[in-house]
Parts: C-alpha cells; sequence; structure tokens
C-alpha cells in the first residue's frame, strides 16, 4: 500500500484518497468473502499518510448514502436514477463511464465490468478521462445492485445501455442525473 501511495505523487492527494477509499471496500469484501482474515488498509493508515483534501471533497458517510437513497427514492419515480447513483458508489466508476456502459460490459459471473467508454452528449461514447479501458471487479455490494438490476429490467441486446434514459433506449443524461442527486442531498439534509 505504501509503495502504490509512492507511485501515486503525480496524482493529487484528493484523488489517492478516493482510490484508497475504493481499495479499503475491496479489501473489506476480501474479507468478508474470507479471502483475508483483516483489512491492512485502516482508517489509521490512511490518516499516517498525511493527505490534504480539500474540504468539501470528502466522500459520503455510509449514513448520509442512507439519507440519500431514501430521498432519491422519494423524489424520483424513475428506479434507473437512484441505481445509477448508487453503481457509482460501490463500483469507483464516474457517471459519464456508468452511462456509456452496455450490457456487453457487464460479467456477472465473473464479477466484472468493463469499463472503455465515457458518455459525452455531444460527441458519444469517447475513450475515459484517464485515455485506457479497464475492468472493475466487483464487490459483493456491486455484484447484488447489479443482480437486482438485471432481474428488474431484465438483460437487453449486447449493446443496449445498461442504464437507459426513462423513455427508451437513449443514454441517461447526465447533468439531468446529477440534478437528482443534489436535489436529495438538499432534502437529506447533507451538507454540500
Amino acid at each position: 500500500l505504501r509503495a502504490i501511495r509512492a507511485k501515486g505523487r503525480a496524482r493529487s492527494d484528493a484523488t489517492i484518497h478516493k482510490h484508497m477509499r475504493v481499495l479499503r471496500s475491496v479489501f473489506n469484501g476480501a474479507v468478508d468473502e474470507g479471502y483475508a482474515l483483516t483489512n491492512p488498509l485502516s482508517r489509521k493508515f490512511i490518516r499516517e499518510l498525511r493527505l490534504r483534501i480539500p474540504r468539501g471533497n470528502e466522500p459520503y458517510t455510509d449514513i448520509e448514502l442512507a439519507r440519500l437513497w431514501a430521498a432519491m427514492a422519494s423524489l424520483n419515480r424513475q428506479r434507473v436514477y437512484l441505481v445509477a447513483a448508487k453503481a457509482a458508489v460501490v463500483t469507483g466508476a464516474r457517471l459519464g463511464e456508468l452511462i456509456a456502459l452496455d450490457w456487453d460490459d457487464l460479467n456477472l459471473g465473473n464479477r466484472t465490468l468493463r469499463i472503455s467508454h465515457h458518455w459525452d452528449r455531444v460527441d458519444g461514447k469517447v475513450l475515459p478521462k484517464d485515455g485506457e479501458p479497464r475492468v472493475v471487479n466487483l464487490i459483493p455490494p456491486a455484484v447484488a445492485l447489479f443482480e437486482e438490476w438485471t432481474a428488474l429490467v431484465g438483460v437487453q441486446p449486447g449493446d443496449a445501455p445498461i442504464f437507459p434514459a426513462p423513455r427508451g433506449r437513449e443514454r441517461l443524461n447526465g447533468q439531468y442525473l446529477s440534478r437528482r442527486v443534489d436535489e436529495a442531498r438538499v432534502k437529506a439534509g447533507i451538507p454540500d
């Protein structure tokens, strides 16, 4: 973990902190599945890294997420917005990457999600922000979320979006989704 931190020097502290949180979730999943006895990425370890995180960029706590999901469920009749927002949390993927996902990108048998594009409203599918496709190994909460979503909507043809707009096969509007999340955040009383 220290080697990962040392190689990340070119990245901002906020980005490294985000990656460490995702790694912490991965290690928690390994403990839950019996592949590890303990999570080596403790909160103490993260504090010892002395990352300078700008105020206002702290991730949601578990309690805030529960309140956010409840607020989103009460405000939005279209479940796709809630599921896409939850997918961002359990996969670490950006909203644009989730909007670009097709059913061919999800492999529940292998517990993987292939992220090879980002959705741009003008240009359509473009390379992800870092310019390289990647495979996300899904942790148990992510597998459960995608299994529930698949059971609800059914698997669609390969090039159909996993998270379609409520009216048809078009892709979600990322700005609209962000507004729905922000509206729910305000309703839940979660600070900006």
